[in-house]
């Protein structure tokens, strides 16, 4: 059994590691469009070292020890006393949570881990495919969540027969390659791109809506992809997927109990209801900043979070002495935009009555309730249902104070 492991791990680390190249740069199209996407190259060899050798210490594990025989066996001898019975009824065991997501992280030429460096999170993935020539024959491969700026892209690497890559053609991109899901109750359609013939299947645009549904359901993701008459269905499994993201993207694992917990899944592109749900329960236990402390704070720049869904927008904003509120950037599906890019103007300010007051294209004003969590980090309430985290920036572009 143990050496079947090894053999199972070595073919999900080359996996891993063909579905990492693919996605650190490529060509990708869909409907007649074409689309480039570009991350440094990592160097292959280092990959390869890394992935062996976790696969080799994983699996390996599992051969050493599988003898089937107990330490006495074989010498055992009566020494003519008597025992006191044995106890032989079998403890209950904890359900155990499947470990089948692993998390491979960059290395330099030394073997050693890069700080800040990419992560990938994949697990291997079975089911079967049917078409003009078969039926329900063996379909396998990997799926893979790779980070992209504040994004996440999926790709899919999958095999017919086990060993033969699925294949399409650039008539089937234009016509639209879609994957559909069901997680619980909920069917989902997303569009997918790639290379033609054999390239991963790539979900871009959307993937962070999957990530998120999949995550926040804890259940497993069946998928149907179809191909011309081919029709593909496997199941991507939940398993260890919370814990993994944690240590692969800084997103906290289980119930939302602390604000560093909320915070950092906001700044991980996650989470966004369960945040949301946290900071609205817990929103009278943070102190109102006051007129005097929101003006002695206020003319600084700004990250401003939307805590409402998937859908949540950031913006960069500076407040300036005079009065006005500039608008920096925003990102737009993990791209950063400057101000002019993004086409927003600059609207005045004012506070009074412990509220900050903006102007609005409409010429109206918006007025916001600051409450402090921490140094450099705010809850801000608009209406009555509208919640921002607000963190404070210095000139170099990261948070002023850290967190925690």
């Amino acid at each position: 059994m143990g050496c079947y492991l090894l053999l199972r791990n070595l073919n999900l680390y080359f996996k891993l590691t063909k579905i990492f190249f693919r996605a650190t740069l490529w060509t990708v199209t869909a409907h007649g469009a074409t689309y480039t996407k570009r991350k440094e190259m990592v160097n292959m060899k280092r990959w390869i070292a890394l992935l062996l050798a976790a696969a080799l210490a994983l699996s390996l594990a599992a051969c050493g020890g599988e003898t089937g025989e107990s330490p006495n066996s074989g010498n055992e001898t009566s020494t003519g006393e008597t025992t006191a019975p044995v106890d032989t009824t079998e403890p209950q065991e904890e359900p155990t949570v499947k470990t089948n997501w692993e998390v491979v992280n960059q290395v330099d030429e030394f073997g050693d881990v890069i700080e800040n460096g990419d992560t990938l999170l994949a697990t291997t993935i079975s089911g079967e495919f049917s078409n003009t020539a078969t039926n329900s024959s063996e379909l396998s491969g990997v799926a893979g969540f790779i980070p992209y700026g504040d994004e996440y892209i999926l790709s899919l690497d999958l095999d017919e027969y086990g060993n033969s890559p699925v294949t399409y053609s650039d008539s089937d991109l234009r016509d639209g390659i879609i994957l559909k899901t069901k997680i619980g109750d909920t069917i989902s359609e997303y569009e997918l791109y790639g290379t033609a013939p054999t390239g991963n299947l790539m979900l871009m645009e959307d993937a962070r809506l999957f990530f998120t549904d999949f995550y926040d359901n804890s259940e497993d993701a069946r998928c149907i992809i179809n191909i011309g008459s081919s029709e593909y269905n496997f199941t991507i499994e939940y398993g260890n997927f919370a814990s993994a993201c944690d240590e692969a993207f800084n997103i906290p694992a289980g119930d939302i109990q602390s604000d560093i917990d909320a915070i950092r899944a906001l700044l991980a592109y996650s989470r966004h209801i369960d945040c949301y749900n946290y900071f609205s329960e817990n929103i009278n236990n943070y102190p109102i900043v006051t007129t005097d402390e929101l003006s002695n704070i206020i003319q600084n720049r700004w990250l401003r979070i939307e805590i409402r869904s998937q859908f949540n927008d950031w913006y960069m904003f500076e407040y300036t002495s005079d009065g006005t509120r500039t608008q920096i950037g925003r990102f737009d599906d993990g791209v950063y935009e400057t101000s002019n890019e993004s086409s927003q103007g600059n609207y005045p300010y004012r506070i009074e009555n412990n509220s900050l007051y903006t102007g609005t294209f409409l010429g109206g004003e918006d007025a916001a309730q600051f409450r402090k969590i921490s140094d450099g980090y705010y809850l801000v309430s608009e209406g009555s249902d509208t919640l921002y985290l607000y963190i404070q920036y210095n000139e170099d572009g990261v948070p002023t104070y850290s967190l925690g």
